[in-house]
Formats: C-alpha cells, structure tokens, sequence
C-alpha cells in the first residue's frame, strides 16, 4: 500500500497548517478561557494547567484522527506510526546526541542573553511546585513524559514530514523545515535554537527509518528527563 497515493490519500498542506493553526489558536483560546473562569493561583493549583498544557496536544491528535478516517488509507500507514525495538536504540543514541547539541547550544544562549534557556512548561510547574509534589504533578509528568511527545512527533516528523514528502520535497530538506516549524511553534524565542537542534534530532529517527517510532522514543527520552529532573528539583 502506497500511503502517498494522491487517488488515495488525500490529505496534505492543507491539513499540515490546519493543525498549526489547531495548536496555535487552541491554546491562545484555552488560555483564556482558563483565565476568563479563574485566577492564576487556581490556574496554578493543577487541573487548570493540565488543560492549558495537554489540551491543545488533545485537539491535534483529535484532528489527525479525523484527517486519517476523512482522508487517508490509515492511521499507520498515513502517518508512519510503526514501531520496532531497534528504534528505541536509535532513539537512545540519538537522545545522547540532542543532549550534547542543545547543551552547546544552550550555553551560548546563556552567555548572550544572560538567562538560560528554560522550557515554559517547567516554569509553570516549578510555580505550582512550591506548594510540594502533589497529583496534579506527578500527572503533569506523565503526560508531559508520554502523551505530548506521542502527538507531537505524529504532527511533525508525521503529517507534516509525510505531507512534505508527498510535495516532493527532499528528505534533507524536510528535516530542516519540520525541525524549524516544530521550534517555531512553540513561542518560547529564547528556547528556539534549542528546539531546533533538539527537533533535527529527533528528525533522525524519521530520516533514517522512514517511520516516526525511533522519533517518538527520542522525544520521550528527552521529556523524560526534563520532567524527571523537575520532580526531583521539587521533591
């Protein structure tokens, strides 16, 4: 099955910035409604955040769902979504390589700026960590661990790759342009160049493979222990 069948498969650009926008404005608008209905110190207290963080990564798996089913052939094939044990070792090796690159990275950014480069998402749970580890962490963990690189890997090293390749763009070529769309889209303009080399990466395991399973392992070990560190700076 050719998964990159036009007469088949028929999603593409179109529905790659669809979801840029889904992210986009779904968090912009879960922002503030969250802030419409509460204070920041209940923004702060857990639930609320959970929402604001993974709600948006919710509305993009749900489109990716509705793009395979509506335009697809399946949600597999469509988006790559196979995984071997030999892509959980590239991903392992390819974690190391992120590490030292956006180490490298970070330290020059620090040295310009003045401030180092710190994800938004950890800020927002050391807030909330102030008052001890609590359920509402531990879930922020989870999630931020597992499901958020999950969906993020299937939007960008997925249908963004895939849409891409299917416009004939050269595999090298994608690599540079998900990897810039997926830093980007995060709005944290210190943070950029991080997630680029970060994202190229995690790129890799796409590139080497053909499949986003190497790229999903990569992505979790990466939020692994970004999360597992903020636990432990919390404990």
């Amino acid at each position: 099955t050719n998964a990159y069948d036009h007469q088949r498969a028929t999603w593409g650009l179109g529905d790659m910035f669809t979801s840029l926008g889904i992210y986009f404005f779904g968090s912009l608008g879960l922002i503030l409604l969250i802030f419409a209905v509460s204070t920041r110190d209940d923004f702060l207290q857990g639930p609320l955040l959970l929402v604001g963080v993974v709600g948006p990564h919710a509305l993009l798996l749900t489109h990716l769902f509705w793009v395979s089913r509506r335009k697809g052939i399946s949600f597999a094939d469509d988006f790559r979504f196979r995984f071997q044990w030999s892509d959980a070792r590239l991903g392992f090796g390819l974690f190391f390589g992120a590490l030292i690159a956006a180490g490298m990275v970070a330290v020059l950014i620090t040295q310009i700026v003045g401030d180092a480069p710190t994800a938004s998402a950890v800020e927002l749970a050391q807030e909330l960590g102030d008052g001890g580890l609590t359920i509402w962490l531990w879930l922020f963990a989870i999630l931020g661990a597992a499901f958020v690189p999950v969906v993020e890997e299937l939007v960008y090293r997925g249908l963004f790759w895939s849409a891409l390749e299917k416009r004939g763009m050269r595999p090298w070529t994608i690599l540079v342009v998900t990897s810039a769309v997926f830093a980007i889209i995060h709005l944290e303009p210190i943070r950029t160049a991080v997630l680029f080399v970060v994202g190229m990466a995690i790129g890799i395991g796409r590139l080497v493979t053909g499949r986003v399973g190497a790229s999903i392992a990569t992505h979790v070990f990466i939020n692994t222990m970004a999360m597992t560190a903020t636990l432990v700076q919390l404990a």
